[in-house]
């Protein structure tokens, strides 16, 4: 399934935080996004879920990612019945090396 709500899409340039679990219909791990920091402050990093059920998708992220891959995620946020708000995704992208 692709997800293509115009109203709440997100953007995010992370690294891969979990393992990665992947089941039949889903894979699930966590990405951390690094604050920005000013001179002398220690860093922190946001964590968010992202879940994804596309079958060409998930196989892009078991076979090339591991934890520690920087990653550009393109998907939107969802509410899950438990309570949760997690980033689905159809749209993973290793960053470009090129300057």
């Amino acid at each position: 399934m692709k997800f293509a709500n115009q109203n709440n899409k997100v953007r995010i340039n992370g690294y891969v935080a979990s393992e990665i679990t992947k089941n039949c219909y889903n894979t699930e791990f966590t990405i951390g996004v690094a604050r920005k920091t000013s001179g002398g402050e220690r860093g922190y990093s946001d964590y968010f879920s992202v879940y994804i059920n596309d079958p060409a998708t998930m196989n892009f992220v078991v076979t090339h990612l591991k934890k520690g891959s920087s990653i550009i995620i393109k998907g939107e946020l969802r509410n899950f019945k438990d309570g949760s708000i997690k980033i689905c995704s159809s749209d993973i992208t290793l960053p470009s090396t090129k300057k």
